[in-house]
């Protein structure tokens, strides 16, 4: 059977998913991963813990201080 027959996708969403292209929504990746038994590999990629790039960002927000400019209010 026919991957966009499965999916209910169109032809063209599927050679998509296929080149990768970054246009395509999230939810045809997830369709066909459905489609093709690799459902439970989504909970892998989606784990926050394993997320280096976004573990790191977060690091280096909380190192960083934030300073309030204040008008300075020389009238005594």
């Amino acid at each position: 059977m026919d991957l966009a027959e499965r999916t209910s996708l169109s032809r063209s969403t599927v050679e998509a998913i296929e080149r990768g292209d970054l246009g395509t929504g999230l939810g045809a990746y997830l369709r066909a991963l459905w489609a093709l038994g690799l459902e439970q590999e989504v909970s892998i990629v989606a784990d926050p813990g394993l997320d280096r790039d976004g573990l790191s960002l977060e690091l280096s927000a909380q190192t960083k201080r934030v300073r309030v400019q204040r008008k300075v209010d020389n009238d005594f």
